[in-house]
């Protein structure tokens, strides 16, 4: 498996295959599963990206959606999902940095963005300031929604940082507290993973949001 990935990757770097096939779709494909992420959205954005391809590919997607997409491409390569989740590290990151050479040697030097905080509140990303950085501009009632989002974050890493994940430091976790970080990440997801908050945001749903966020966060102080 390993092989044929990498030959196919060769190929379309070294320009020696013409084939469509292995476009940017599985490419990105490829390296969500690879990394892991294959339920977070994900953009490739270069100088030549619009806005408007920012927006689509991040924000208006369902996770069980992109799911079901990032799988069926893999497949399209004959190749079983579940293989590319047990590839060895050193195997991976070597497979990781073939794909993003073909990547930027096709489509341009780029960024692969993933935007972590459908999933989780416990990342560094900041959307906002991607989009500020990259001159990309949106939709106000949808930058609504983000700033939003950011701020919801803040409340989170505030009042939970202990339990934020990527540390370069490591350390043993309870099963408690493994347990404690899925129920949050599971609370955000509820509020931020779903595309359908980012279509529409009124006033009165802003309302009824916090009302409900205050509501959970109050009782994981009981916790």
């Amino acid at each position: 498996m390993l092989e044929k990935i990498e030959l196919l990757l060769q190929q379309k770097l070294h320009n020696h295959s013409n084939s469509q096939f292995l476009n940017l779709e599985i490419l990105l494909s490829l390296h969500s599963f690879l990394k892991g992420y294959e339920n977070i959205p994900s953009v490739y954005f270069t100088q030549q990206s619009s806005s408007e391809d920012f927006i689509n590919q991040l924000f208006f997607v369902s996770e069980k959606d992109l799911i079901l997409k990032n799988k069926l491409n893999i497949k399209k390569l004959n190749i079983n999902p579940f293989d590319l989740k047990i590839i060895p590290i050193n195997k991976r990151k070597k497979l990781l940095s073939l794909i993003e050479d073909t990547i930027n040697f096709i489509y341009g030097e780029g960024v692969i963005y993933y935007d972590f905080s459908r999933v989780t509140a416990f990342k560094n990303d900041n959307i906002i300031n991607f989009m500020s950085e990259n001159n990309i501009t949106i939709e106000s009632n949808l930058y609504k929604v983000l700033s939003e989002r950011e701020s919801k974050k803040k409340i989170f890493v505030d009042k939970y940082c202990k339990y934020k994940t990527g540390s370069k430091n490591f350390s043993w976790q309870s099963i408690t507290e493994l347990a404690l970080i899925e129920k949050l990440n599971h609370l955000w997801q509820g509020f931020w993973g779903t595309s359908e908050v980012y279509k529409l945001f009124s006033e009165d749903e802003k309302l009824i949001h916090s009302l409900i966020i205050k509501k959970e966060l109050s009782w994981f102080k009981l916790i």
